[in-house]
C-alpha cells in the first residue's frame, strides 16, 4: 500500500508540475503576443504620419501629371495679360529659405463668352524648383499669348501645356519618401537594398536641387504679342525705383 501511495503521490506531483509548466508556457505565449501587438501598435502610430505624407504627395503628383497630359488636347485661344506679380514666401524653419511664385490674371474668349483665370500651369506653385524670375519676365513683358482651354469646362485653362518641374519634383520626392518607408519596414538588414536606395535618394536630390528639371518657360509659353521696347523700359525703370524705395524703407 505504501508503494502504491508513493506512486500515486509522485504521479500527482508530476501531473501538477506538467500542468504548471503548460500554464506558465501559455502565459509566456500570451505575453509575447500582447507585446507583439503593443510593439506593432507603437510602430504603426509612429509610421502612420510618414505613410500619409507619402500617399498624399503621390496622389497629388499623379493627379497633376494626369491633368497636365490632358492639357495637350485643350483648345488654343488668345489671352490677354491683366496683371503679373512675383511673391516671395519665407519659411519658418531653423534654416530659413525663400520660395517664390509668379502670379498673374488673364482674360480670354471662348465660344463668344469672356473668361478670367489665373492658372499658369497645372500643379505650379510656390517652390524652389522652378525658374520663377524667367516666368515673371515672360508674362510681364507680354501683351497677349496663347491660353489652352478645356472644351468641356471652358472656365478651366492654362498658359503652359504638358508636364512642369513642380510636378516631376514632387513625384521624385514622393518616390524617395515611399521608398524610405518600405526600406525602413522591409529591408533593415539588406545591405544591397540599402545601397541601391541611398544611390537613388542622392540622385533624386541632385535632380531636384540642381535645377536640371526646370521647366523651360521660353519654349512652353507661346507669346503672340510682346509689349513695345518703350513700355518694357518704362516698366524696368519703375521696378528699379520701387526696389530703391523699398531698400530705403528697410534701412
Amino acid at each position: 500500500m505504501c508503494i502504491i501511495r508513493k506512486l500515486t503521490l509522485i504521479f500527482s506531483a508530476n501531473f501538477h508540475i506538467r500542468d504548471f509548466r503548460q500554464h506558465n508556457n501559455s502565459l509566456k505565449l500570451k505575453n509575447k503576443i500582447e507585446n507583439k501587438k503593443l510593439g506593432f501598435g507603437c510602430a504603426l502610430f509612429f509610421i502612420l504620419p510618414f505613410f500619409l505624407i507619402g500617399i498624399i504627395t503621390l496622389y497629388i503628383s499623379l493627379s497633376n501629371l494626369y491633368f497636365q497630359i490632358e492639357t495637350n488636347n485643350w483648345v488654343p485661344v488668345i489671352a490677354k495679360i491683366k496683371n503679373v506679380e512675383i511673391v516671395a514666401t519665407a519659411s519658418n524653419i531653423s534654416e530659413p529659405s525663400i520660395s517664390y511664385e509668379t502670379k498673374c490674371n488673364y482674360t480670354y474668349t471662348y465660344n463668344n463668352k469672356k473668361y478670367t483665370n489665373n492658372i499658369i500651369s497645372i500643379g505650379y506653385g510656390s517652390n524652389n524648383t522652378e525658374n520663377h524670375q524667367e516666368l515673371y519676365r515672360i508674362l510681364k513683358y507680354s501683351s497677349s499669348l496663347t491660353a489652352y482651354v478645356n472644351p468641356d469646362k471652358p472656365n478651366n485653362s492654362t498658359l503652359v501645356q504638358g508636364i512642369n518641374s513642380s510636378t516631376t519634383s514632387l513625384l521624385i520626392f514622393s518616390f524617395l519618401w515611399n521608398s524610405f518607408i518600405i526600406l525602413f519596414l522591409k529591408a533593415k538588414n539588406n545591405k544591397r537594398l540599402i545601397f541601391i536606395f541611398v544611390t537613388i535618394f542622392i540622385g533624386g536630390l541632385v535632380v531636384i536641387i540642381s535645377g536640371i528639371s526646370h521647366t523651360n518657360f521660353n519654349k512652353k509659353i507661346n507669346i503672340i504679342k510682346k509689349k513695345s521696347e518703350r513700355e518694357i523700359e518704362q516698366m524696368k525703370d519703375k521696378e528699379l525705383q520701387e526696389m530703391i524705395e523699398q531698400s530705403r524703407s528697410n534701412e
